[in-house]
């Protein structure tokens, strides 16, 4: 078996390099570390082109300029326009890479390590979103826009315990005031910087649901901004795909499954609609923007 792609790790380094020949114990290794699934050669199917959906190296980037802008924020330091721009810039890479058309397989199985889950997930969430948003008729200029919503959506979540943290999952109903309480929080951190865009405070609506039964303002249908319902379908899939430390992750398909059980009750249904069409037509050049 050949490694049909470079490997890098969540900070961006390269593991091991395309054409690597994987021996049973360079699988052993990636099977401890969590990893489900790679890109192998397969000589019957040279012809058809695969490719990340996002340069590793961008992703791992932006992890790490979040990390340290969360770093600053949690110290109470002074956010500059400067360092928001450490982590706009990549943001705008990601976008340009879904225009033109993106010819690929996704990468959307984001089975990530539990200790790396807090920062590096919110990047493959909001990169999901992005190409979600895209699918649902997005330009490249508004994507940055929905992307900036995704990435500060958990900012409430700064002052609680490992503990805590590691109960978290988008998909239930949280164990703990606290939890409950971080969509507050995160609005209050986000008033307090002046360079935020304003359609970044949907973030705090994530957990509004269809229905109407979610949380802080149980916000029914329409009267939750389309970009928070995006964020509200990316974020419970990449909770049920990952790794967490109560449960192991899910498999795309069971995942899927699980959306659409919740489609009309905890989801917009033309959300969940346009983010199954994302799944299956990704790498279609011919299909065609699902205005929600």
């Amino acid at each position: 078996m050949v490694l049909g792609q470079n490997l890098f790790d969540q900070s961006g380094r390269l593991i091991y390099s395309n054409g690597m020949k994987l021996s049973e114990e360079y699988i052993q290794v990636l099977q401890s570390y969590g990893m489900k699934e790679i890109l192998v050669h397969n000589s019957n199917m040279l012809d058809i082109p695969v490719q990340c959906l996002y340069s590793p190296l961008i992703e791992a980037t932006l992890s790490i300029e979040l990390r340290e802008l969360f770093t600053e924020m949690r110290g109470g330091a002074e956010i500059s326009e400067k360092m928001l721009e450490k982590v706009f810039d990549p943001i705008y890479q990601m976008a340009g890479e879904l225009f033109p058309e993106l010819i690929g397989e996704p990468n959307l199985n984001l089975k990530l390590k539990a200790e790396e889950y807090q920062f590096v997930y919110l990047v493959k969430v909001a990169g999901i979103c992005m190409l979600l948003g895209k699918r649902a008729g997005y330009g490249i200029y508004d994507l940055p826009v929905l992307r900036t919503a995704a990435l500060p959506m958990n900012l409430g979540y700064i002052n609680l315990s490992g503990n805590e943290i590691n109960m978290i999952d988008p998909f239930c109903e949280p164990q703990s005031v606290n939890i409950k309480n971080h969509p507050l929080e995160t609005w209050k951190i986000l008033l307090n910087y002046k360079y935020i865009h304003p359609d970044t405070l949907n973030a705090v609506k994530h957990h509004e649901r269809y229905d109407g039964n979610g949380y802080p303002d149980k916000l029914s249908g329409v009267l939750t901004p389309l970009s928070s319902q995006i964020l509200a379908v990316a974020d419970s899939y990449d909770a049920m795909t990952s790794l967490r430390p109560y449960r192991q992750p899910l498999s795309q398909e069971a995942a899927v499954k699980e959306l659409l059980a919740c489609r009309g009750s905890q989801f917009n249904p033309k959300v969940v609609d346009a983010f199954v069409e994302v799944l299956n037509n990704v790498n279609k050049p011919s299909a065609k923007p699902i205005y929600l």
